[in-house]
């Protein structure tokens, strides 16, 4: 936890909302994300909202890039979670909305840089 406060706090986060998005259609997907905004905000302090949709909703929305920062999804995304595993899916600018399950350029860009390592 002390890392990540020091983390956030080189970030210049500053109280912003974070908007995750999830669905009721796979329970497992609803679960994790819920556990991960209630910690963010226990643990961390940060202003999270989580927008529960459908899970046809939920695709949707992810061709609306400007309202979401985090999305969940199936694949092995949950037992996978190394930036070179399935790298093709960890960006949020592809040109399909199946494969941007967040939307942070400057994520991405640093994701790039440690493709080149």
């Amino acid at each position: 936890i002390e890392r990540a406060q020091e983390f956030l706090a080189a970030s210049g986060y500053n109280g912003e909302e974070i908007v995750l998005v999830t669905n009721r259609d796979y329970d497992y997907m609803y679960k994790l994300i819920v556990s991960v905004a209630d910690q963010l905000e226990k643990k961390l302090g940060l202003n999270v909202r989580v927008d529960v949709l459908d899970w046809p909703g939920q695709r949707a929305r992810w061709e609306e890039q400007e309202t979401w920062h985090m999305s969940t999804t199936g694949y092995l995304s949950q037992v996978i979670f190394n930036p070179d595993a399935l790298a093709s899916f960890w960006h949020s600018q592809s040109a399909s909305s199946e494969r941007g399950f967040y939307n942070n350029p400057e994520m991405d860009a640093d994701l790039r840089e440690t493709y080149e390592l």
